[in-house]
């Protein structure tokens, strides 16, 4: 573990550190006292001019079964929460201060943010300025007062993560804008003491969120900064208004510079958190923009679009969907307009029309979300489709595209924590459908604990040894003895990378295309009884016949300089949080040092 701390940086070990000891020695209990709660309405009819986006249609529909009890839950799962809904259906203690809790001992602590997350605010404001009558204004009155009657300032889990807090602010004023500028609804001085006071919960604890390295900092500091944006547009110039949008931009500036690396690649290795980072700075964008601020210095505008160009080159363009790359924990800022939860292409239209000035080259995604936002939509893009291979040498990714196919391998480079051991792994998108895939994450403290499975390396298309996992588990969140590794580029379609383990087995895996096949060789060492290459495939028939493995999409013919023994198991994996469906897994094991290859035949439709 202290060997862990330099990489991890000093600065940010201080500031947890720091973070803890002004928790429990009641610092944050003097500084953010607990508060009241208060009444409505927060929304009220101005009595102007309803420009309204249409007939209530499906957004209607949405909201009539929001209004009847359900919300959704992590993209996916509709489930029973009654409405207004039950902020309180959580073990943790509801009338602590937040300082006292700890948001891992009852269970998944996301079951009870989700909610708080206000995707439901945001889709019953949709409704209410897709019809006529009042009663989604109505309803929207409804979520914010009934919440804040169960969670009243700094008391509860609702206000334990910053993080949290932010998303709840920023969906807050989302919603707050949209009825404002297409149902003649304006926001009242309470929604703007909601505003205030989540703001004032996000500012004294800065320092855990930048000591993450990872998207608390980049949320938490777009919740700032359009808080103090949203107030100054409506005429609330003050102290506390002025700090929030000079700490805000302050932070953004300095998280895009650092957690951003050049290459566009996001410090969290994950698909989905590289999109709520993207979503989140895109509303403070808007914002910016909406009040005329200056624009963010050049280095961060530089990295903000090279971070949509990273976006757009891992979207598979026919479905929509990515590799499901590291930790996913169900997060999608944007509810509406926003396609499916596993369809990266709306969010993916809305950075390329803030920071490239065009609209994404993989297509698809409504523009609904643009026009929601109030973002001036530009022409389609002029640049040509994607083709070849591109290298992200700083986030550590290798990208081929070429026909109706994209794959990516994980490089073993490692700048910030890894979260999951998933080195050398390889995922395929073949015409449209997720071939080779990663396992995904579940969830971060189910019972019994499945992470183990999940996040390891048999989670992934790569070679575990001995039965182990790549790393070491040091924690919830983290992994030791990080792979040190190299790759070097043979050729416009050919590839090679290797690392050896905490244990000194290495895996040195070199992989070449060549029309529709796929060449991988995986030369194995060092290890003490055995070496499985996996191949982790959606759920289907699978064939084998001595040396060859047949599927409906592909076939695998493998072959070594040795013995080796293949098998096809079943396995699992979760493409949305708390979800789990099953896949075929193809294990290819060796019991002593030498190569694993295998030659990927992708078959065309007939």
């Amino acid at each position: 573990m202290l060997r862990l701390i330099p990489r991890l940086g000093i600065g940010n070990a201080f500031r947890l550190l720091g973070y803890r000891i002004l928790a429990r020695t009641g610092y944050y209990r003097w500084r953010l006292p607990a508060g009241q709660p208060y009444s409505g309405p927060f929304f009220v009819a101005d009595g102007g001019d309803r420009r309204l986006l249409g007939a209530p249609g499906g957004a209607g529909e949405v909201a009539d079964r929001i209004l009847a009890g359900e919300l959704p839950f992590f993209g996916w799962d509709w489930r029973r929460i009654g409405f207004p809904p039950d902020w309180s259906s959580t073990t943790v203690q509801p009338s602590a201060h937040w300082s006292r809790l700890d948001e891992f001992a009852g269970g998944d602590i996301k079951d009870a943010w989700e909610p708080s997350r206000f995707a439901g605010l945001q889709l019953l404001a949709h409704a209410a300025c897709c019809a006529k009558t009042v009663h989604y204004v109505e309803a929207c009155n409804a979520w914010i007062g009934s919440w804040v009657e169960a969670n009243p300032f700094n008391t509860g889990v609702q206000w334990k993560c910053a993080q949290e807090t932010a998303l709840r602010l920023l969906a807050t004023i989302v919603s707050a804008d949209l009825l404002e500028r297409h149902a003649g609804i304006r926001p009242t001085a309470a929604l703007m003491r909601f505003i205030r006071e989540h703001a004032r919960r996000i500012q004294p604890t800065l320092l855990y969120a930048i000591a993450q390295d990872n998207n608390h900092a980049t949320s938490e500091a777009a919740g700032l900064f359009v808080a103090g944006a949203f107030l100054r547009s409506h005429g609330f110039v003050d102290g506390e208004s002025r700090l929030w949008l000079k700490t805000g931009r302050r932070l953004i500036e300095a998280r895009l510079r650092y957690l951003v690396m050049p290459d566009g690649s996001f410090s969290q290795h994950s698909v989905t958190y590289h999109r709520l980072m993207l979503d989140t700075v895109s509303v403070a964008e808007i914002w910016r923009l909406r009040i005329s601020a200056s624009p963010w210095t050049s280095l961060a505008r530089e990295r903000l679009a090279k971070a949509s160009r990273w976006m757009e080159t891992v979207i598979d363009p026919v479905s929509g969907d990515a590799p499901n790359l590291g930790a996913n924990d169900g997060a999608n800022f944007f509810a509406v307009g926003q396609s499916p939860y596993r369809d990266f292409r709306a969010s993916a239209n809305l950075a390329a029309c803030l920071f490239l000035g065009r609209r994404s080259v993989v297509g698809g995604g409504s523009q609904l979300l643009e026009l929601t936002l109030g973002l001036k939509v530009p022409p389609p893009a002029l640049s040509p489709p994607l083709e070849g291979m591109e290298i992200f040498q700083d986030g550590g990714y290798a990208v081929w595209i070429f026909g109706h196919a994209r794959m990516l391998l994980r490089l073993p480079i490692f700048r910030f924590r890894p979260s999951h051991c998933d080195v050398l792994h390889i995922d395929l998108f073949w015409q449209g459908v997720n071939l080779l895939r990663d396992g995904g994450s579940f969830s971060y403290n189910s019972k019994p604990d499945r992470s183990t499975y999940f996040a390891g390396v048999a989670s992934h298309n790569t070679v575990q040894f001995d039965g182990r996992d790549q790393m070491p588990r040091l924690g919830r969140f983290l992994w030791g003895e990080w792979p040190h590794g190299s790759w070097s580029r043979e050729g416009e379609s050919s590839l090679s990378a290797s690392y050896t383990d905490w244990k000194g087995a290495r895996h040195e895996r070199r992989l070449r295309i060549k029309g529709s096949v796929i060449h991988v060789d995986d030369f194995v060492s060092g290890f003490t009884s055995s070496a499985v290459q996996r191949w982790r495939l959606p759920p289907g028939e699978l064939k084998l016949s001595g040396m060859q493995v047949k599927g409906d999409s592909c076939t695998f013919d493998f072959s070594g300089d040795g013995d080796l023994k293949i098998r096809i198991v079943d396995g699992q994996e979760s493409r949305c949080y708390q979800a789990t469906t099953p896949v075929r897994v193809v294990e290819v094991e060796r019991r002593t040092p030498g190569r694993i290859s295998a030659r990927i035949n992708l078959l065309k439709e007939n």
